[in-house]
C-alpha cells in the first residue's frame, strides 16, 4: 500500500489493527473462559455478551408480529436465558443473496451470561428456531466480552 505524507496516518491505520489482531490471536471463541485482556473494575465481573439481530416478524390473519415476537421471547429465549436478556427495536438493511436490497423493522436481542459450551448450545438453539419459526435465511449473531455489575 503507498500513501500520500498527508494520509500516512490513515492508511497505516487498518495495517496497525490487523498486526494487533494477529499478536492477540483476534477473536474470542464464545466458549473460551479468558474473557479479555483488561482486569474488570472492583465490584465488576467478566461475562460474554451475544447480539442477535434478526427482522420483525410480519403480521398475519391470527396475530400481529408483536404478538408474534412477544411469543417466541417467552416459548423460547426465557426458559434459556431466565437470568435476563435485553431487546431492542431498530431498523435495518441487508442485501439478500438475489441481490436486492432488503429493509425492514429488526430487533436485537442482548444477552450477557457466563460462558460455556451449553450457553452456546442455547444460543444457537434460539437462533435456529426464530429462522425455523419466522422462515428466515439468517439470524446475524456477535459475540463480545464486559464488565458486569448489578
Amino acid at each position: 500500500m503507498i500513501c500520500a505524507s498527508d494520509e500516512r496516518r490513515q492508511c497505516f491505520a487498518p495495517l496497525v489493527l490487523l498486526l494487533l489482531l494477529s499478536v492477540s490471536g483476534g477473536c474470542a471463541s464464545p466458549g473460551n473462559s479468558q474473557m479479555s485482556l483488561q482486569e474488570c473494575r472492583v465490584g465488576s465481573r467478566p461475562m460474554a455478551r451475544v447480539e442477535l439481530l434478526f427482522s420483525h416478524p410480519e403480521s398475519t390473519a391470527a396475530q400481529t408480529g408483536e404478538e408474534m415476537l412477544a411469543g417466541f421471547l417467552e416459548r423460547e429465549v426465557t426458559p434459556r436465558f431466565p437470568e435476563g436478556f435485553t431487546l431492542v427495536d431498530g431498523k435495518g438493511q441487508w442485501r439478500a443473496p438475489s441481490g436486492k436490497i432488503e429493509k425492514s423493522a429488526s430487533h436485537v436481542l442482548v444477552i450477557w451470561y457466563p460462558p460455556s459450551a451449553e450457553a452456546d448450545s442455547r444460543i444457537e438453539a434460539i437462533r435456529d428456531a426464530y429462522k425455523r419459526r419466522f422462515a428466515q435465511i439468517s439470524v446475524m449473531r456477535v459475540d463480545g466480552h464486559d464488565c458486569v455489575s448489578f
